[in-house]
């Protein structure tokens, strides 16, 4: 799957990507391996469900696919030191 902007919705974090990660406070989002991390905590992504797509078009006439994953809590949580 290619992945290019996204709105993915966990636990009522919306995290905006335009690039490979992002990191919205102490939030950090890999996409590769599906991969998050909160400051000392890590989780993993099990299972993605309730997957929507829509198409916006931008005053520069490119239209970008905003893919909306809605991610069902089935994660493991480690403590990171």
């Amino acid at each position: 799957m290619i992945f290019n902007f996204y709105n993915l919705i966990l636990d009522n974090w919306e995290l905006e990507i335009g690039n490979w990660q992002l990191g919205i406070e102490n939030w950090e989002l890999r996409i590769g391996n599906w991969e998050l991390k909160h400051s000392c905590f890590m989780s993993f992504i099990t299972s993605v469900t309730s997957v929507t797509k829509s198409v916006a078009e931008l005053s520069s006439r490119r239209y970008i696919r905003y893919i909306r994953y809605k991610i069902r809590c089935q994660t493991s949580v480690t403590s990171v030191t």
